[in-house]
């Protein structure tokens, strides 16, 4: 078996091919699949800041050929929100994957696997911005129903789960930090040792 740099090498190649081919160009949609899996190759082989400029060119051609709304732009947007994630840019990571989830909730409804997955990711991009207990109250709305709809031992599931385990311990601190300074600001003044004046 190859090595994810020699598969990275190969897909390159042949995403290089079609782009040069007259039969299929920049815009054909087997060329921008290849590019979406390029993309991919180069995140795995640690290249993010050329997947994240590889992500962004496929988005702006699904946009133009295919509109917001439709599937493989919507693919796409995943595909970028990912390479965002990897570069450490959450709050556009964020602003990606409202987008595409909110495509899916007109479209699919609430209650689609694939709206499901977009919350998931939404649950992602809230953890790096730091809003732990935002993030844990998303993961903890989507889980049961992705359970019903896969089963435990789902990869999706798996995926929320273990998110879930890892916001739980920041989340929880955020929160009793947070009660912590609200009690102390509503404390008197005395009860909180504070010096009382001298006559």
């Amino acid at each position: 078996l190859g090595s994810y740099d020699d598969a990275r090498r190969i897909t390159e190649e042949a995403l290089g091919r079609l782009r040069a081919s007259p039969a299929h160009g920049e815009d054909h949609p087997s060329t921008l699949d290849l590019a979406g899996a390029v993309g991919i190759y180069l995140r795995i082989t640690g290249s993010y800041r050329e997947a994240l400029a590889m992500d962004r060119d496929v988005v702006d051609r699904r946009r133009r050929i295919g509109g917001d709304t439709d599937s493989a732009t919507l693919r796409a947007l995943g595909n970028l929100a990912v390479s965002l994630r990897a570069n450490g840019m959450f709050a556009e990571a964020y602003s990606v994957d409202l987008q595409a989830r909110e495509a899916f909730v007109r479209g699919l409804g609430t209650g689609h696997p694939r709206t499901l997955l977009a919350s998931g990711n939404l649950a992602r991009d809230l953890y790096g911005l730091g809003r732990y207990a935002d993030s844990l109250e998303l993961v903890d709305e989507i889980l049961p129903e992705q359970i019903r709809l896969h089963g435990s031992s789902h990869e999706y599931v798996l995926q929320s789960t273990r998110l879930r385990a890892i916001e739980i311990s920041p989340a929880w601190l955020t929160r009793r930090s947070t009660a912590a300074a609200r009690t102390r600001s509503t404390r008197p003044a005395s009860a909180a040792g504070a010096s009382t004046p001298r006559s």
